[in-house]
């Protein structure tokens, strides 16, 4: 019994897909935002960590490096507060939709 409970939560997502697929379209946009966001961050703070030590400079960094050490502090402010109002509860039915109308 306790094997198909854990199979019926691995298969949860195609069901709840079924049911709502403009909610889980928009759950998913916003999954890969996030991943991508968490991504860039961390690559982000390792350019600076590169910038940082002495005798680095732009010379050695790639174009795409370059800019994102230019671009990810705009996008930070702009995600920021979503994140963290997310975080609280039951704030995730109000900021999504919000997010979603409005990114």
């Amino acid at each position: 019994m306790t094997t198909r409970y854990m199979e019926y939560l691995k298969n949860y997502d195609k069901v709840l897909e079924k049911s709502f697929p403009g909610a889980m379209r928009v759950y998913r946009v916003f999954m890969d935002g996030v991943k991508d966001f968490i991504r860039d961050t961390k690559e982000y703070f390792m350019i600076i960590r590169i910038l940082n030590t002495p005798g680095n400079n732009f010379n050695k960094l790639l174009r795409r490096e370059i800019e994102l050490y230019h671009q990810m502090p705009k996008d930070m402010r702009k995600v920021a507060p979503v994140l963290l109002i997310s975080t609280l509860p039951f704030a995730n039915y109000v900021i999504f939709p919000i997010a979603y109308m409005f990114p």
